[in-house]
C-alpha cells in the first residue's frame, strides 16, 4: 500500500569535555566545576561525573558554547572529543 523509503539515519554523536577537564590544573578544578555545574543547572555532583564520563549525546548549541567558553576562560583550547553514540571512550 505504502511505497517503503529507506533512508538511513543521521548518526548521533556523543560529545565528551573530558579532554578539556583534564588539562586544568588541581587548583582550579572546583572552580572549574562549580562554573559549569551552575552554567549547565546540575545541582548534583554525580549527574556532573556522569556527563564527564559517559559524554552528552546530541548535545545543543548552547551548551556546547557554554562548557566551551568556560573551559577557555582557563585557557584550554583543545576541549572536545566526539565519537559515535555506541562507541565510549
Amino acid at each position: 500500500m505504502y511505497k517503503e523509503i529507506e533512508t538511513p539515519a543521521i548518526a548521533k554523536k556523543r560529545y565528551y569535555f573530558k579532554k578539556g577537564y583534564r588539562q586544568v590544573t588541581i587548583a582550579q578544578k572546583d572552580e572549574v566545576r562549580k562554573n559549569l555545574m551552575s552554567a549547565l543547572n546540575i545541582t548534583r555532583y554525580t549527574y556532573f561525573s556522569h556527563l564527564l564520563n559517559n559524554g552528552i549525546v546530541d548535545i545543543t548549541m548552547s551548551k556546547y558554547e557554554v562548557i566551551t567558553h568556560i573551559l577557555q576562560k582557563y585557557g584550554v583550547t583543545d576541549i572536545w572529543d566526539i565519537v559515535p553514540e555506541d562507541q565510549k571512550i
